[in-house]
């Protein structure tokens, strides 16, 4: 199995070379007697040190997911099965949950009649993706006409995303003087490049109180808030990023019951679980 990981993740890694190189902008041939113009040299320099700064990336990704699924087929020897977890991609699953949000971020009325939690990954391509495509229809629809109640929740996937947590914390960081969404974003706009000196820019961006937020950063205070997003998930079997827990809105700081969809699905399968929640006595 762990050569049949290493073939495919070295497979990845040509082909992802070979589309890089395919795209390498080529030398134009200088006519005789002429010099190559400095600034056209110098942007060709430029392009290729990107490419190669992908490939790195890209290189780092693998070896971590490499990682996570040898230590996964390891634990597979003994299987621990979360109660009701459901599968990455999967349709709408029932669930019977008992979710503590409060605290946490959130969008929209406090009592709206349905609730959606969302558990995420700031490193997660697939979250980025719900976040770029899904999640502005969600908030036009059903969030601002007062409908849907919106919280986050973290849920890093540490083996696979190193840098989740600490881009969580400077999420609540943010938060601390009213900012939590809009580092959100650009979180979400930055996934492949989370770290310290980044979150420091983006509280730049924000105009935050830049001693407050690099206090806060430093002190590791919010890691609390990321343990309870990650106790709360797998309580009820949250194994995948993104996932969501849609239910009525009984009020308070409790979540109860409700469908989990998992995984960045198209509009319409939200839409659908949101409008049977509506729908509910």
């Amino acid at each position: 199995m762990k050569n049949s990981i290493r073939t495919i993740a070295a497979a990845i890694l040509a082909l992802a070379a070979a589309g890089l190189q395919a795209q390498a902008p080529s030398v134009p041939a200088a006519s005789p007697g002429a010099a190559q113009p400095d600034t056209e040299i110098n942007l060709l320099k430029l392009e290729m040190q990107r490419m190669r700064s992908d490939i790195e990336i890209m290189k780092g990704h693998i070896g971590r997911l490499v990682q996570y699924l040898q230590q996964r087929d390891a634990q597979s020897i003994a299987p621990q099965t979360p109660p009701q977890a459901p599968r990455p991609g999967s349709g709408p699953s029932a669930v019977n949950a008992k979710i503590n949000i409060a605290g946490a971020p959130s969008l929209g009325r406090a009592d709206a009649p349905v609730t959606i939690v969302e558990f995420s990954d700031f490193e997660c391509p697939f979250c980025q993706r719900y976040v770029k495509s899904t999640l502005p229809q969600i908030k036009r629809d059903y969030v601002d006409t007062g409908k849907v109640r919106y919280v986050f929740l973290d849920f890093p996937l540490e083996q696979m995303h190193p840098r989740a947590r600490k881009a969580g914390e400077a999420a609540h960081c943010a938060a601390e003087q009213g900012k939590f969404w809009e580092m959100h974003d650009l979180l979400f706009a930055q996934t492949g490049k989370l770290d310290v000196k980044q979150f420091t820019e983006n509280a730049r961006k924000l105009e935050l109180d830049a001693a407050a937020f690099g206090g806060c950063l430093e002190s590791g205070k919010q890691s609390a808030k990321i343990n309870a997003g990650l106790a709360s998930g797998r309580l009820i079997g949250i194994n995948a990023t993104p996932s969501f827990v849609i239910t009525k809105t009984d009020g308070g700081d409790i979540v109860t019951g409700g469908v989990v969809i998992t995984g960045a699905q198209p509009y319409e399968r939200y839409r659908q679980a949101i409008e049977q929640a509506l729908a509910a006595k």
